[in-house]
């Protein structure tokens, strides 16, 4: 009997199409749109025409989560009846892969464990995914050593970037050798060094000659990449487009958090070792002011990953400044703390519940004449009365309970004024209250839509303060319960 494969899930773009099929068929193997623009999917996608039975991806230790997550929603592994496969530091190398048709391992790890890298070059996958391929730019690295040797056992190779040259054009140099696309652009790597750069001043440098830029730029564009901005591709898309992330913070820092609240649901489960409903309740009632540690303690942890996030945005779309939302205030300077030392040339701007009258309007002149390439705001205090439609991306670190905080959020940029779509990314933090968080607003935006049809997300206020918080405590009790019920069994 014949199947039908399940459909690919999201339905693409039409440009979407264009950029899976370019790499498929015409030879167009690094994806290299702007940020936002979905190249993920593009590349499951091109898995899913190409009906690769084994594919390895190779990716930031910080976006495994999120690759394994767009795996599943695609549905590619049903297609092939394989599993996914996901290796992180935690986990043991295995000894095989059988059975395996999707296999997420992080570029760090990779170079870290020769046993892993062998393993997955014995496996001889039929396509291999290079995400955030501008990692690779040091042609002496480890980590390019390692990918150059998975390149050669894969039958089939796509690269992802939205930054595929920083500075110089050395930096595409590596990621063509990965490609095996070379050739089209220059004989040899010493041929290409000598036709686009020039000797520096300095012992061992190269500059790049701007001439010849021109020349490479149209090379690339016939014979290597597919790259696109949200200008090319305007007329196709929403004038909101969100996603989430998903990314997986340090587990301590979670499990540090999360103490408190399972010594005090173990303690009160010695008392009420079979509790009704009505005794449930009143620990949820109790144990309330854990939501507020435990969201805090979350926002924190996502701190390294929002700066990744921010970091790769910003060096794939510079003239496109961000805005960066968050709940708490130590969060919210976690974050510009983090990104004043990782990025000391990036202009940060603060928006919180502390900020004056005159500072504000400062903030938002500066942001508004292009003076400020990150905007920090708390939801509650900048999320109502400012226009901010300099840029078209933001970034919500941390989200609200509220449907109607978060779109007055979004709606600082998507406003009169703004020409182009607004691109909303949420981190969700695995194995938090995030995901539970996303519940709650899930269900009260699905009341909301059929009292107020038509309005986005829904700006009616919700009465969602107080019923989230309680049943993310009633979950977590019930799951605490579920586990110690399982453990005397």
């Amino acid at each position: 009997m014949v199947t039908t494969p399940p459909p690919f899930q999201p339905t693409p773009f039409p440009y979407q199409l264009d950029g899976a099929c370019a790499a498929v068929w015409n030879g167009h193997t690094l994806i290299a749109d702007e940020p936002g623009l979905g190249k993920t999917i593009q590349a499951l996608l091109a898995a899913r025409i190409m009906n690769t039975s084994r594919v390895l991806i190779i990716c930031p230790p910080i976006l495994v989560t999120n690759w394994e997550k767009e795996t599943r929603r695609t549905r590619n592994a049903e297609c092939i009846n394989g599993d996914i496969l996901s290796i992180t530091a935690g986990s043991k190398t295995p000894e095989q892969l059988l059975g395996a048709g999707y296999v997420i391992a992080p570029d760090s790890l990779v170079t870290a464990r020769r046993p892993l890298e062998d393993l997955l070059a014995a496996w001889a996958p039929d396509l291999l995914i290079v995400d955030e391929a501008h990692r690779f730019k040091s042609p002496t690295a480890r980590r390019t050593k390692s990918i150059l040797r998975l390149k050669n056992a894969a039958a089939h190779r796509i690269a992802l970037t939205g930054t595929p040259i920083v500075s110089s054009p050395l930096d595409v140099l590596p990621i063509l050798r990965i490609l095996g696309k070379l050739e089209p652009i220059a004989p040899t790597g010493q041929e290409f060094v000598a036709e686009y750069t020039t000797p520096a001043p300095w012992k061992g440098g190269r500059l790049p000659i701007t001439s010849k830029l021109p020349q490479l730029h149209q090379l690339l564009a016939d014979h290597v990449w597919t790259r696109r901005t949200k200008a090319d591709v305007l007329p196709q898309l929403p004038t909101k487009l969100r996603a989430l992330h998903h990314v997986t913070p340090d587990p301590a820092a979670i499990r540090a958090a999360h103490a408190d609240l399972d010594d005090t649901i173990d303690t009160w489960l010695e008392r009420h070792p079979n509790p009704t409903d009505e005794q449930i309740s009143e620990l949820v009632a109790d144990a309330l002011p854990f939501t507020s540690q435990l969201r805090r303690a979350t926002g924190l942890a996502k701190v390294p990953a929002a700066v990744d996030w921010i970091s790769t945005h910003l060096d794939g779309a510079p003239g496109d400044p961000l805005i960066v939302w968050t709940i708490h205030r130590d969060v919210t300077h976690a974050l510009a703390a983090q990104i004043a030392s990782d990025r000391p040339e990036t202009h940060v701007r603060v928006l919180d519940g502390a900020t004056g009258h005159q500072a504000r309007a400062e903030a938002v002149e500066a942001y508004q004449d292009g003076s400020v390439d990150v905007l920090i705001g708390q939801i509650v205090a900048a999320g109502v009365g400012l226009t901010l439609t300099r840029g078209s991306t933001a970034l919500f670190a941390e989200t609200d309970w509220t449907p109607a905080n978060v779109v007055q959020a979004e709606d600082r940029q998507h406003r009169i004024g703004q020409t182009r779509p607004v691109q909303i990314t949420t981190l969700i933090a695995e194995h938090t209250l995030d995901a539970r968080i996303h519940q709650v607003l899930g269900r009260t935006i699905s009341v909301l839509d059929d009292l107020t049809p038509g309005s986005d997300h829904h700006v009616t206020h919700g009465s969602t303060d107080t019923t989230g918080p309680r049943d993310i405590i009633r979950q977590l009790i019930t799951d605490r319960l579920t586990t110690r019920q399982e453990t005397a069994a």
